[in-house]
């Protein structure tokens, strides 16, 4: 299995789902959606629903950019997400592809945050024990766009898993 199949699972019912496994959507199985996502999702179906984008696109900043990023990746993911919420059809339908992680060779590296939701640096570890081939990185400093937030810092993690895995 390769890796385009695992982001074909990402969560995409309604025009409101960005991002993998946001909202309310569980991002893994049996990792339910916690409380901080749940009350995100609540007021982003809110603010999508008074029709208000600008109200949506901020909450998302504010949720999934960390701290340490600067303006100019807050305003560059603003941007990106108003754009999805322009774009993508009211109708759109959740792809499901299943397949067993333990059957993914490839050499992975899982990078989680400590500024972001709890359940996805729990999935992270989750996944590092079930890839044959992978290692986690969790980040002090990082929300859950690292490599928008702090590139300088993340490039040269993603080059050093790159160079010890070369096939």
């Amino acid at each position: 299995m390769t890796w385009p199949a695992t982001v074909l699972r990402w969560s995409c019912s309604t025009r409101r789902c960005a991002t993998a496994g946001c909202g309310r959507r569980t991002a893994w199985p049996g990792f339910p959606v916690g409380p901080e996502r749940r009350a995100f999702g609540e007021r982003e179906d809110e603010f999508l629903a008074a029709g208000d984008l600008d109200g949506a696109t901020a909450l998302n900043v504010d949720f999934w950019v960390g701290p340490e990023a600067s303006p100019e990746t807050r305003s560059l993911v603003g941007t990106m997400q108003r754009h999805n919420f322009e774009v993508q059809p009211e109708d759109a339908t959740e792809i499901d592809h299943p397949y067993e992680p333990s059957a993914i060779t490839a050499p992975a590296l899982l990078i989680s945050g400590a500024h972001d939701v709890p359940e996805f640096t729990a999935i992270a570890t989750h996944l590092a024990g079930l890839l044959p081939r992978a290692e986690h990185r969790h980040l002090d400093w990082a929300g859950h766009l690292p490599s928008l937030e702090r590139p300088g810092l993340l490039n040269p993690i993603l080059l050093d898993f790159l160079a010890r895995t070369r096939a």
